[in-house]
Parts: C-alpha cells; structure tokens; sequence
C-alpha cells in the first residue's frame, strides 16, 4: 500500500487485484475524513477483489466496474455509520451526511454516465462507424 503524497506520485486513489498476488492499493491520504473515506472505499476494492480470487479461478473472477462499486460503497457505508455514532454534535453529523449525499451524488451520476458511453461506444462499433480519438471524445 502507498499511502502518502509525494512529488512525482500519480494523484488520486485506487485498487488493483491482481489474481494469485497480493492487492496493490495506492491512495494520497491528507488526514481528513474524505482521505479516511477513500482509504475504505479502496480497502472495499481490495477486499472484493481477495474473495473473489480465493473463491474462484482465474477465468471467472474478474468483474465489472459496475459490480466493484458495490463492495467499496458499502464499506463507505460502514465507516459512515461507525462515524455518525461517534460524531460530538449535530453540526458534525450533518458534515458527514453532506459529505456522503455528495459521494453517492457524484457515485450514482459518474457510473450512469460510464455505462451510457460505453453503450454508445458499442453502438457504435457494431453499426461499422470508426472510433477515433475524436470520435470518442464527442460520445463522452
């Protein structure tokens, strides 16, 4: 896991299983609860991944983005939950519940939009058209 920001790191957080290897799981953690959330929500990824891997060979146990999201959410779900119990005030209840709103706003919106261009893109290969790079940018 490389946890930290750095010069030179790529920015952002993400999860990798990799079959029959350990996971690779890279976030830039700035103590605060959004880099606390990211950290559950690719630890969601990585253990998805595990259990799957264990629980299947290698031919089937990929899955979709779609599906991944649903192990990372839940565990935003979990450390939400564990931090609305612990919260001191109703002022800090609310920042976490705008905090989560946003997520699952920005969550729902971002993956609709995925699948509505990968639809289009399909679409489009299977009617003959050529995906070029301009192509694709005027279907996303």
């Amino acid at each position: 896991m490389d946890v930290y920001p750095r010069p030179g790191k790529r920015s952002g957080a993400y999860s990798n299983g990799v079959f029959g290897v350990h996971p690779f799981v890279l976030t830039n953690y700035n103590d605060d609860y959004e880099s606390v959330s990211t950290m559950a929500h690719e630890w969601g990824h990585t253990m998805h991944s595990q259990l799957a891997n264990a629980a299947q060979p290698f031919p089937t146990s990929d899955y979709s983005i779609f599906i991944a999201e649903v192990a990372s959410t839940f565990n935003e779900a979990l450390l939400l939950d564990k931090m609305l119990a612990a919260a001191k005030s109703d002022d800090d209840k609310l920042i976490l519940l705008g905090s989560a709103l946003e997520t699952m706003r920005g969550t729902f919106f971002r993956q609709t939009m995925f699948a509505e261009f990968e639809l289009a893109t399909h679409t489009a290969a299977e009617n003959g058209e050529t995906l070029t790079g301009q192509r694709l940018s005027k279907i996303y």
